[in-house]
């Protein structure tokens, strides 16, 4: 405890955190035409019958709506798939259009906890 000597914390503690609102899930968002009937083609590597998290489905809607979007959540609550699903859409609804050509579309950096893993130490 903080009033003892030597002594910051002292655990172990214990956190309970609610579990995240479901959402619609992908085969919803197709049916509403709200996302590409391309994601079918993912079927086999992504579950698309899997629940998003409301905030997750939230996110999708305004930026297929051609809004911009800040997502603050938790580590582990999704926040990839609220930027990486609407990528995949536009270059889906692209490739619906027949307008989808070679080049560049997107540019992801994503930051990572800890050391980088090229960088070695001597």
């Amino acid at each position: 405890m903080l009033g003892e000597e030597g002594k910051f914390v002292k655990g172990p503690f214990i956190e309970i955190t609610q579990p995240f609102i479901k959402g619609k899930n992908l085969m919803e968002l197709i049916a509403n035409g709200v996302i590409s009937e391309e994601f079918f083609a993912l079927k086999n590597h992504f579950p698309l019958e899997r629940p998003l998290h409301i905030h997750q489905e939230t996110a999708i809607k305004k930026v297929v709506e051609g809004r911009n979007i800040i997502v603050a959540t938790g580590t582990g609550s999704g926040k990839t798939e609220c930027f990486l699903l609407p990528i995949l859409n536009e270059l889906m609804r692209e490739k619906e259009a027949g307008t989808l050509t070679d080049g560049v579309r997107a540019l992801l950096l994503y930051p990572m906890n800890g050391k980088p893993p090229f960088k070695q130490r001597i």
